[in-house]
């Protein structure tokens, strides 16, 4: 979209009109008028454009625009007393007025948290019948008018049933009183959640005392309008008023929390079965070398306590066998010590002696918990029992 021009000529990028007027006026054609409403948001700025013609001289008339906001009023608190639309709280006035040589801009503004006035000038040609811009620096508002308008609606007697205009002459009117407003103007200043703005335009005298049948959105065709009371919208038939959209944005904000949900899950560990076998008993033969019977003498077993210190202590055996009518002396000793729980247990397992005439065997062995077992020869037995 081209940029828009504050010249006090519309512009394509406005697009189509928001209001066009429905009844024809009643303070003199081409010269007090309003045809249409035109608004667009453009590079942070809004911008409306009213179509039509501000006489400057000789009556040195004025267009009031009221825009809506919060905390606004329904009815305006000074002159005029203009009454609004029932829920249209006007917040701010913007009042033009033309002279032979200036158009003014007066700006007031009235909310429940309170109100501020001030005023802007720019120089007006009577000749071209066109404006410099003017610039309002407390709201950095710009503003300027084109008063060459020769179309558009028709003229009609003051205080007589209002008259249908041509609403197609009424769209094709290019001239009028422009106005750019920054967007951060209405920032904080808008009800809550409000995206837009509505307006009323009103034609009147610069004195505010007499008054058209202009009015955006348009009068009823047939209703009566005193030029002598001041406009009380809220009795009117119809809406005299526009909607401007798009003067502020609202953010969603979407929080999306996750919740993320542990599971522990503890798995016990498998019970450990620990199984002791006992060493299997071993039995240990020495055969001597003569023949001889083999005699196994186990001492008795004991079985010490839990956690108990086994101490084991095997005495050596020396045997001595004699052949043929030696004397052979076996002497054998057990002896066990247990007790239970964490004490000393003692086995112990004496030496047997043999004496043989032929030869010395020593047998020496060492069993853990278990008996020393000598053998013996058949032999060395019966000569023991003969020297006997």
């Amino acid at each position: 979209m081209a940029a828009i021009v504050v010249d006090g000529v519309r512009d394509a990028g406005y697009g189509a009109a928001v209001t066009v007027q429905t009844v024809e006026t009643s303070y003199g054609d081409n010269s007090n008028e309003l045809d249409a409403a035109y608004a667009t948001i453009d590079s942070g700025n809004l911008y409306v454009f009213l179509a039509g013609n501000l006489e400057a001289t000789p009556n040195n008339n004025a267009v009031s625009l009221f825009l809506e906001g919060a905390g606004g009023v329904n009815v305006w608190p000074n002159t005029p007393a203009v009454t609004f639309e029932t829920g249209f709280m006007a917040r701010w006035l913007l009042l033009f007025s033309a002279d032979s040589t200036s158009l003014k801009l007066t700006f007031q503004e009235r909310s429940s948290s309170g109100s501020s006035n001030g005023s802007a000038t720019t120089t007006y040609n009577s000749a071209t019948r066109t404006s410099n811009i003017g610039t309002l620096s407390a709201a950095a508002i710009n503003f300027a008018l084109h008063n060459g308008n020769v179309n558009g609606v028709g003229g009609q007697m003051v205080g007589v049933a209002n008259v249908a205009a041509n609403t197609a002459a009424a769209s094709a009117v290019t001239q009028g009183l422009e106005i750019e407003i920054p967007l951060s103007f209405f920032s904080g200043k808008l009800a809550a959640g409000a995206t837009s703005v509505r307006a009323t335009a009103v034609l009147s005298n610069s004195a505010l005392t007499s008054w058209s049948n202009q009015a955006l959105g348009g009068y009823a065709v047939g209703a009566v309008i005193s030029a002598s009371t001041p406009p009380n919208f809220a009795t009117a038939t119809g809406n005299q008023f526009f909607t401007i959209n798009g003067v502020a944005t609202t953010t969603t904000t979407t929080t999306t929390t996750t919740t993320t949900t542990t599971t522990t899950t503890t798995t016990a560990a498998a019970a450990t079965t620990t199984t002791t076998t006992a060493p299997a008993s071993s039995t240990t033969t020495t055969t001597a070398p003569v023949a001889a019977t083999t005699t196994a003498v186990t001492a008795p077993t004991t079985t010490p306590g839990v956690g108990a210190t086994t101490t084991t202590t095997t005495a050596a055996a020396d045997t001595t066998g004699t052949i043929g009518g030696d004397t052979t002396t076996t002497t054998a000793t057990t002896g066990t010590t247990a007790a239970a729980g964490n004490e000393t247990v003692t086995s112990g397992t004496a030496a047997a002696s043999t004496e043989q005439t032929t030869g010395t065997m020593v047998v020496k062995e060492t069993t853990t918990s278990s008996a020393m077992i000598t053998q013996l020869s058949i032999g060395a037995i019966l000569a023991a029992i003969v020297n006997f």
